[in-house]
């Protein structure tokens, strides 16, 4: 009777687990309609303008046109929204937080900047370790990137005051 109890529990948790893929699986076909849609959207309600503006000056039906292509526009807008509210409402149950391609690309930009912030530091760090000619470790000696000259180069006689 107990192994009964068991095969309930690990028959519920495996239901679980199915409804999470489940509920997982439309959480990617929403960001792949929410995708397309974004990504196609604008494009409809330019080639609508395009197309319905030129029929307007072409045809006499300028009212019509007119009509159907605000309705087309409100249509275009309505599919956006809902695609962007329903990936939004899905992620928002499922505990994911949501994606937006304009934060993925701050993410790629900032890991850049982390990548270059320590590039730098190393180089400063290598930069300062090397030791010149006298046997100081100052990075100011070796001028090759044509800057002005220091203080320190002033006082060693580089001009005359």
């Amino acid at each position: 009777m107990g192994n009964k109890k068991n095969n309930d529990i690990r028959s519920g948790s495996e239901y679980e687990h199915r409804v999470y893929e489940n509920a997982l699986m439309a959480l990617d076909r929403a960001r792949s309609k929410r995708r397309s849609y974004m990504k196609y959207g604008p494009l409809v309600i330019i080639g609508s303008a395009v197309l319905f503006l030129s029929l307007m000056f072409v045809t006499e039906l300028k009212v019509e046109f007119l009509i159907l292509w605000i309705a087309t526009i409100l249509y275009s807008i309505g599919l956006m929204i809902r695609a962007e509210y329903s990936y939004y409402r899905m992620s928002e149950l499922l505990m994911i937080p949501a994606e937006d391609e304009e934060s993925e690309i701050l993410n790629k930009v900032r890991a850049d900047l982390n990548n270059l912030r320590s590039y730098v530091e190393k180089q400063n760090h290598t930069k300062a370790e090397t030791v010149t000619g006298d046997g100081s470790s100052d990075p100011d000696s070796n001028q090759t990137d044509g800057s002005a000259p220091s203080d320190k180069d002033d006082k060693a006689g580089g001009t005359d005051k």
